[in-house]
């Protein structure tokens, strides 16, 4: 596979992992909405219940107090179970939505690399011919000090250049 194809197919899968986190967004505000609505009823139970009490305490007492306390114990121990559930919910589609989080930031940076690659062939090929080309020039100037009598070379590479070919020979163990 070529670096432009794989480019391309690396930059695919990032897309379709994009499209995956966008997915599994939708459901999570769902989910959290679902969950903080039961939370929201169930506050509203708890406040309805300590206003009773608070009148009862008052001596504020009506014939319905207990039906509406076990009323309102019951709602909220449905709502419990409900909020439980909201919470499993919420729980699975967060790791869901985190999963494809992080499988977007595998895809971005494998494209990355991927590019990286490819540039660095690109400069690989450029350094090839390069490489060609100065000894070519070399043995070209080699050749005309020699037709004019010899002597001192009258250029050669620069220390900066020479000491990044020796860095290079040391780093892939050729010297």
């Amino acid at each position: 596979m070529n670096v432009n194809s794989a480019i391309h197919a690396v930059a695919l899968q990032l897309a379709q992992t994009e499209a995956w986190v966008e997915r599994t967004a939708e459901p999570l505000a769902a989910a959290n909405k679902k969950y903080e609505r039961i939370q929201i009823r169930m506050a509203d139970l708890d406040r309805q219940r300590a206003d009773l009490i608070a009148r009862r305490q008052r001596g504020e007492q009506h014939p319905d107090d207990a039906a509406n306390m076990t009323l309102i114990d019951a709602d909220r121990e449905g709502l419990a179970a409900l909020l439980e559930e909201a919470s499993a919910a919420v729980a699975a589609a967060r790791k869901l939505h985190e999963d494809a989080k992080r499988a977007v930031d595998v895809a971005r940076h494998q494209l990355q690399r991927t590019e990286n690659e490819g540039v660095e062939e690109s400069l690989i090929e450029h350094a090839s011919k390069l490489d060609e080309l100065l000894l070519a020039t070399v043995k070209q100037l080699d050749e005309v000090r020699k037709r004019l009598g010899g002597g001192r070379p009258t250029w050669s590479p620069s220390n900066a250049i020479m000491n990044e070919f020796n860095r290079l020979r040391l780093q892939r163990g050729v010297m």
